[in-house]
This record gives structure tokens, C-alpha cells and sequence, in this order.
């Protein structure tokens, strides 16, 4: 008898414990994430793992046959190739009884794990180029990308396998992953940044993308016990997840607001899941909801210091939980213009969460494509709310070329935003500020400017505070102004004004304005004004 798996729930509730469900039939089966259409990771041994069997497992694999272990409870493991590239076919799974399983239409290729909040789960039929990115998911070519999305679930307690399916594995096509849902499949982002990768490599490696992503989440629910134990959390609740009880819950906040969202719970649910699995690399874009409210009884776990600490411990943690080291690359999505968030109190805490973000790129191949000049154009008319940019098309080719960079060393054009690294005070025929880049990050045509207005709505805010993040210096008095500023070369820019710190883009809704050629925006920076020595970096 051979049976074929789609599709389990194994947990029912939303905050789960991880168990086997109890079922009148005890069938042989394979874990959820593995499935007819899947892709494995080339080149290297994959494991694949079920439950339910009797006795001993054996799986064969082109012709390949391996002896896996069976324990007591009925979970299996077996692990088989390494392939190359291209590899297909069927795999054949039994177990001592002779019960089988059947995984057709196997591919091996490259595998990624797309995670994070609701710009991740964000799906391609709500961006703007929703129409042109499901017309062309279309051609044929593309069905050698196999689209896989968990159902954002949570639990207490580490799971087996996903509590729930949304998308089992399946071809690409306008139908996958254009489903008119809202926040259901498939990820915009995932999907435009595989694209990427797929067209680059001229469709000779099959791709497997799987998103398993929720709306809504902080960080530390993504992260294990561990790993939250290294930066001192001990708020195993989330306060912001409960709304005030004088103010009703809108329907867009009912889209992304998740239940629970307490410690380690999206980890049980969504990473411990796939550990088991191996990855080409690891795309994450997170940290709307770390931005740190007015709500002073959060404060023990929020802000910029927090998320810094957080973050790196939650890359590292999840190295080792994965057994990869740092040899899978960790990418992540610095965060768009976002304003109305918060009061006036919120003003610096969302720059800072984009500046705790490049703290994981003190870990070895690591990388990031910053969206800090892709806000919505007009929030105003943004079905999902300002916080979800439906320009999402920009950011796909930017982390699909790191990801070319750091997998496949492809440096021309470069993939990098311009970075700035020091301040210091101008020669004294030229008075000023010269704000230095890494001439790395500048690329082979320097700074290039792109003047920007600040649009109506980053101005009316609460504090009639314009966020816009211009070019600030702080004057002698103690006041920041707007400084105007220009190219000094290829590698640097020279600010008008005088004073001891300098600042750009450090603001809710910056407006980007310095660019390498290569299309790339700097990224905001704060530092101290020094005489000709490398700036502090101001750490709010």
C-alpha cells in the first residue's frame, strides 16, 4: 500500500502544545514540511523525517536506497544524498511492516527559509506590481520553484512539525502565488527575492522557498529560551498584544495581530519545525513590532539596545540549533519609512530598532537590503495600514543580489547600500562637516544625489515634528537644524552647517536622498563631529 501525504494539522488550538494527536487510524507518515513537489537541498545530506513506523526505515532515492532509525514512539529519520542540482524524481519511504510512502516529483536545488512578521507574510497579489509579478509567475520556466507556507500558529512547547499547513509544496505558477487573500500566500518578498536569485542563475537550480512568517511578532518569539537568556529578558508576556479596553481593535490590526506572542512561542511553532531541514540561506525581515511604544510597562524588553542584543543572539542560536555554524548565510531587510505609530514619545525608537538591525553584521556572512527609502506613497490609501509598503519589487532585487553575493560571489554591480564611517570637521577653507563612506559601499560611480521632497503626511504628526530625517547638525545652542549638503567627492559629502553631531534619515519617515550609482541608498547614520579622528557612533 502506498500513501500519499499532502497535508496534517497535528496541533488544534492557536497556542499549542506540541504532541502527537491522538487518531483512530495510526497512519506512517512523513513530517509536514516534506511533501509531493518539495524541494531538497543540493549537494549535501538532507534528513527526512516522519512518524508512526514500524520497525526500521529505509528511503530510496534514484535508485539509491538508505537505512534510516526507527524509535520506540514511531518517529523515523533517514537521511539520503548528497545530489546535485537538478536531481528528480520520486522518493519511496518504508518502514519494517511494509507500510510506504510516496514523495513525488522531487527536486533537488537550492532551499531558503523565509521568516519575520507581516512584511514577510505580506503576499504578492497585494503590492503594487501585483498584476506584472503574477502575469509573469506564469512562464513555465518558473515551475521549477516549489513554494512551501506554514500557517502562522503558536506553541509552547518545541513542535515536530508545523501545527498547520496554509501551502503545502507546490510549482510556481500566477495561481500560487497570487492567492487575492490578504497576508496568506504567497510572500511578496520571498517570492520577488527567489525570482531574483532563479533569473540569475538562469533557471539551472531548482529553488524550494518556505515561508514560515507572522504578523504581528517581536523578536524574542522567534528566539529561543537560550538565546533570550543572553540578553537578560525575562518578560515572558506581551503586554502590546493586549489592546485597552477603550479602544476597539480595527480590521486591518485584526489581520496581524497575533494571540500570543510570548517567549520562544513562534520558535516552538515555526523554526523548531524545520530544523531538521537544510537551507541555502535564511532571508528575515522583522522589527515593526520591537519599535518601542509609549507603554512604559513594556520598556524591560523594548528599544534599540534591547533588539541589538536580541536579534544577534537569535542568529547565533539559531546556527547552532540548525548544526550549519555560520556557513548559511543570514540576510534581513533593514525597515521602511513608517509613520502614525506612536505619540511624539516614539520619535527616535524606530530609527533606532533600524539602527540595532546592522548589529548582526558583526556575525560572519550576514547581509541586508535596506528599504528606508520604500515607505508607501501614500498611506493614506493603503488598505493594510502604512506600516505594510506595498513596494515591495525594489527590495526583492536587492536582497536576491546579496544573496548572489554572499552564495555565488557574483561583486559587479555591487550589492551594498553606501555606509557612512566617521564625521569629522571640515578643512578650514571649506567650513563644514565631511562625512566619510566605506569607498566600498560607494561603488564604482560614488555618491550620487537624488533630491526628495517630504511628503504631507510625515509632517502632520501628533509633535508636528517633520520626520523626514534631512541632513541635521546639533549647533552650539543645543538645537538641531536642517543642513544643506553636497557631493565632496566620490567617497564623501560635505555639510554646510557647524557643529558637534551630524545626522541623516535618523527620523520615523526618512527621506533618502544620497545614493550610490548603483541605486542603493545610504543608510541612516548619527555620529559625533570629531577633528579628523574616526566619530563615535551615537547609540540612542
Amino acid at each position: 500500500m502506498v500513501l500519499k501525504v499532502q497535508k496534517y494539522m497535528m496541533c488544534v488550538t492557536t497556542l499549542v502544545v506540541c504532541l502527537l494527536s491522538v487518531q483512530t487510524v495510526v497512519a506512517f507518515r512523513v513530517a509536514n514540511p516534506l511533501a509531493d513537489n518539495m524541494v531538497l537541498q543540493r549537494d549535501t545530506v538532507v534528513r527526512l523525517w516522519g512518524f508512526n513506523a514500524s520497525g526500521a526505515v529505509t528511503a530510496t532515492v534514484a535508485g539509491v536506497k538508505q537505512t534510516g532509525v526507527a524509535h520506540t514512539n514511531g518517529s523515523w529519520e533517514v537521511e539520503v544524498g548528497p545530489f546535485p542540482a537538478g536531481s528528480h524524481g520520486d522518493i519511496v519511504i518504508l518502514d519494517k511492516s511494509g507500510s510506504s510512502i510516496l514523495l513525488s516529483n522531487v527536486l533537488f536545488g537550492d532551499v531558503f527559509l523565509c521568516s519575520g512578521q507581516s512584511n514577510m507574510v505580506f503576499a504578492a497579489s497585494q503590492s503594487y506590481s501585483a498584476a506584472q509579478d503574477i502575469a509573469a509567475a506564469n512562464d513555465p520556466k518558473y515551475q521549477s520553484i516549489r513554494l512551501f507556507t506554514a500557517t502562522p500558529k503558536f506553541a509552547s512547547a518545541p513542535c515536530d512539525e508545523f501545527p498547520e499547513v496554509e501551502q503545502t509544496w507546490v510549482q510556481a505558477n500566477g495561481t500560487t502565488i497570487g492567492n487575492p487573500a490578504p497576508f496568506t500566500y504567497f510572500s511578496a518578498v520571498c517570492w520577488l527575492t527567489g525570482k531574483h536569485i532563479f533569473d540569475a542563475l538562469n533557471g539551472t537550480v531548482p529553488l524550494g522557498l518556505l515561508t514560515s512568517a507572522y504578523g504581528g511578532t517581536r523578536v524574542h518569539s522567534w528566539s529561543s529560551p537560550g538565546a533570550i537568556a543572553q540578553c537578560n529578558q525575562t518578560t515572558d508576556t506581551d503586554p502590546a498584544m493586549t489592546l485597552p479596553s477603550t479602544r476597539a481593535e480595527s480590521s486591518t490590526e485584526k489581520m496581524f495581530r497575533p494571540e500570543g506572542s510570548g517567549d520562544s512561542d513562534l520558535y516552538f511553532s515555526m523554526i523548531v519545525p524545520v530544523l531538521r531541514m537544510r537551507f541555502k540561506a535564511i532571508f528575515w525581515l522583522q522589527g515593526e513590532s520591537d519599535v518601542n511604544p509609549s507603554d512604559t510597562q513594556m520598556q524591560p524588553q523594548r528599544g534599540g539596545a534591547y533588539y541589538a542584543c536580541q536579534i544577534k543572539a537569535m542568529v547565533s542560536d539559531w546556527r547552532i540549533q540548525f548544526n550549519t555554524g555560520d556557513t548559511v548565510p543570514f540576510m534581513w531587510v533593514q525597515l521602511s519609512p513608517w509613520v502614525g505609530h506612536e505619540a511624539a514619545t516614539s520619535y527616535f525608537q524606530l530609527p533606532a530598532i533600524r539602527q540595532a538591525q546592522l548589529s548582526v553584521t558583526t556575525l560572519k556572512n550576514t547581509g541586508y537590503a535596506s528599504a528606508v527609502d520604500l515607505g508607501d506613497p501614500d498611506p493614506s490609501t493603503n488598505p493594510w495600514g502604512g506600516v505594510h509598503w506595498r513596494t515591495k519589487g525594489p527590495v526583492g532585487q536587492r536582497l536576491g543580489a546579496v544573496a548572489m553575493r554572499l552564495l555565488h560571489g557574483v561583486t559587479a554591480p555591487i550589492s551594498v547600500s553606501p555606509v557612512a564611517v566617521s564625521a569629522k570637521v571640515a578643512a578650514s577653507d571649506t567650513p563644514g562637516i565631511v562625512v566619510d563612506f566605506d569607498p566600498v559601499t560607494t561603488g564604482v560611480h560614488g555618491l550620487k544625489l537624488q533630491p526628495q521632497v517630504c511628503p504631507f503626511f510625515a509632517l502632520n504628526q501628533p509633535d508636528n515634528v517633520a520626520r523626514c530625517g534631512w541632513m541635521e547638525v546639533l549647533t552650539g545652542n543645543g538645537s538641531w537644524v536642517n543642513a544643506s549638503f553636497s557631493v565632496h567627492d566620490s567617497t564623501s559629502l560635505l555639510v554646510s552647517a557647524v557643529g558637534s553631531q551630524v545626522r541623516y534619515l535618523y527620523a520615523d519617515w526618512p527621506v533618502a536622498t544620497v545614493y550610490n550609482g548603483e541605486g542603493y541608498p545610504a543608510i541612516p547614520f548619527w555620529f559625533n563631529v570629531t577633528g579628523g579622528q574616526t566619530a563615535e557612533v551615537v547609540t540612542q
